[in-house]
């Protein structure tokens, strides 16, 4: 190697040195640089059910190593103006603790998970995952729902409207955890039923047979009643035992009275408890029925 390429060596390899440590101040100043903003927007994702204003509330809760953030700002102010008093200026990047705030965030009752980022813009995103109620539960005064887990959520209103079967016990009959364990099972195979449906049915069908489910009733002695929202007349179902060819006899039933327009308003109550048969009661027999006893009493009296 002769003295012109070894210095043209030398000096390229200076060259190089110097571009690595620009290039390393730069990345060095790039990163403190974003340590250092703050956050300036909250976008929440996958909240139908909670406000969002809830989970923003969480989020601007002070964070362990960042005391100068506010707690709380007045409950008049609206959701931008909230985040622009709170956040400006106060949430620096470098002192968020995002699996902090997923923790806060996931003991909300309605949150079944969630997970929080942190882009190279002002902003963080929190997506939540909810837990969705099936059922709405009354209960010796209580009111509760009831999601896919059977886990209790409690009564509050939503952000959008929820359309539940409503379960209740019936005279001292107590919904514990069995008897609610019993319910969600009942809903899970009606469910079932209709996700099994061929095609063409699902079609021709107006509503599912669990849009249709209205009411399930507890009683006493272990046997639920259920309610459909087309007809007021009780359904007798009995127990969970053999559920899933009770609900395809109650599905063939309403079939057979869709096609053929077939009207059971006049019953006392259909009972599905029986093999192979659906039972009514007319409302008729049970007048006949109660006047005989009526007439059978006077006769006695006399």
């Amino acid at each position: 190697m002769n003295r012109v390429q070894a210095f043209f060596r030398r000096r390229s390899l200076r060259v190089l040195f110097i571009a690595l440590v620009v290039l390393g101040v730069i990345v060095l100043a790039a990163t403190r640089w974003q340590a250092a903003r703050s956050i300036g927007r909250v976008n929440v994702v996958g909240a139908n059910l909670i406000r969002q204003s809830e989970i923003v509330d969480i989020v601007l809760q002070v964070p362990k190593n960042n005391a100068s953030a506010p707690s709380s700002t007045a409950p008049s102010q609206t959701l931008s103006t909230k985040l622009s008093n709170t956040l400006s200026g106060k949430f620096q990047k470098a002192y968020i603790n995002t699996d902090e705030i997923e923790r806060r965030i996931e003991k909300h009752p309605f949150v079944k998970s969630a997970s929080v980022f942190i882009g190279a813009s002002d902003a963080m995103t929190v997506e939540v995952e909810e837990r969705v109620p099936i059922a709405f539960v009354m209960m010796k005064g209580k009111q509760f729902f009831l999601d896919r887990d059977a886990r209790i959520l409690p009564y509050r209103l939503t952000e959008s409207v929820l359309d539940l079967p409503i379960i209740s016990a019936v005279g001292k009959a107590k919904l514990d955890s069995t008897r609610l364990a019993e319910v969600m099972s009942i809903l899970h195979a009606v469910e079932l039923y209709d996700k099994e449906q061929p095609e063409a049915e699902k079609h021709r069908q107006v509503q599912t047979l669990s849009q249709m489910l209205s009411e399930i009733d507890a009683l006493p002695n272990g046997d639920y009643t259920v309610r459909l929202t087309k007809y007021s007349t009780p359904i007798r179902f009995g127990t969970v035992e053999n559920k899933e060819a009770k609900i395809a006899r109650l599905a063939a039933f309403l079939r057979h009275c869709a096609d053929n327009n077939v009207e059971v308003h006049d019953c006392k109550y259909v009972d599905v408890r029986w093999e192979h048969q659906i039972v009514l009661f007319p409302v008729s027999r049970a007048v006949a029925q109660n006047g005989a006893h009526n007439a059978q009493n006077t006769r006695n009296a006399q």
